[in-house]
């Protein structure tokens, strides 16, 4: 018997939502792991800054577009997308050797979590029922403090045993079942059906 039918369609929907949302808020605030991080890649101030600045550009640019885009083609599909994108991210940035390498894993990170913030909200709002949908993005917005919060403090002991890296190594898990999850979720919504705008 798989997660989705011991947990039920709406308890599934929500535990992803906030699995998601935990992981993509950490990967936000990895401030803790970048002096390390300038020290072996030998970084200027600049770029350094620029590691955590692109991720946050690339989820801004992206947003916009892609919440007409999920919603169209499908919110679970996109919700998917977007926590392999963020997984294949997270695995460049776990072998990166330069800084080059290292902010392109960040842009790919963005892109992945681009898609997530925009679909795993959306799907609370399609999947969930009103009386209970208060509850769910509140264990959502939850999930974003508690990455945010447990950030620098799990990423401080992670890095001071087992190198930067390991920054990016812990979420791996997280979002291996969050992709085993959203996989195990055979329902679709949508929230649009017109054309989409290619001028914007």
């Amino acid at each position: 018997m798989g997660i989705v039918n011991r947990l039920g369609l709406e308890k599934s929907v929500i535990l992803l939502a906030a699995v998601v949302s935990f992981v993509t808020a950490f990967l936000a605030n990895i401030s803790v792991a970048l002096p390390l991080i300038a020290r072996e890649l030998a970084m200027s101030n600049i770029v350094q800054n620029w590691v955590a600045t692109i991720f946050l550009l690339a989820i801004a640019a992206l947003s916009i577009p892609l919440g007409k885009l999920t919603s169209k083609y499908g919110l679970n599909r996109s919700l998917f997308i977007g926590i392999i994108v963020t997984m294949i991210g997270v695995i460049i940035s776990c072998f990166s050797f330069s800084s080059e390498l290292l902010l392109f894993s960040r842009v790919i990170q963005g892109i992945g979590t681009a898609f997530i913030n925009v679909a795993s909200m959306a799907l609370i709002v399609s999947a969930v029922p009103p009386e209970t949908r208060g509850q769910a993005l509140g264990l959502n917005i939850a999930g974003v403090y508690i990455g945010l919060s447990s950030a620098p403090v799990i990423g401080g002991i992670v890095i001071y045993y087992l190198g930067w890296q390991s920054i990016f190594y812990c979420m791996l898990p997280f979002l291996l079942f969050s992709a085993y999850l959203c996989y195990s979720l055979k329902d679709e919504w949508t929230m649009y059906d017109g054309e989409i705008d290619k001028l914007g």
